[in-house]
């Protein structure tokens, strides 16, 4: 039976002694490289998902009346003024 306890290093316990592994200069600076290849590239993308955009083009509102319309009905009353005015709240005309 092995015995690995807390006393003693790997030696003790039938391990061969193994150096420490550090990694060459030319590896952490291409991990460096990468990482700031990396955020660049979400930075890029950030700044496409985040720019204003046009806003799309607003239809023109006239005015109220028959004055401002392109075909005037022959007859226009004081509800047909209220109801063209109100256009296009939701509420109905308050003249009553």
């Amino acid at each position: 039976m092995l015995n690995i306890g807390l006393q003693g290093g790997p030696e003790q316990a039938g391990f061969p002694a193994v150096a420490p592994v550090t990694p060459a200069p030319e590896a952490s600076m291409s991990r460096i490289a990468l990482l700031a290849a990396l955020a660049a590239g979400l930075g890029a993308l950030l700044a496409l998902a985040l720019r204003r955009r046009p806003l799309p083009a607003v239809p023109a509102v006239r005015d109220a009346g028959p004055g401002a319309m392109e075909r005037p009905p022959r007859q226009w009353d004081i509800v047909d003024q209220r109801a063209d005015e109100s256009f296009p709240a939701s509420d109905p005309p308050g003249g009553y």
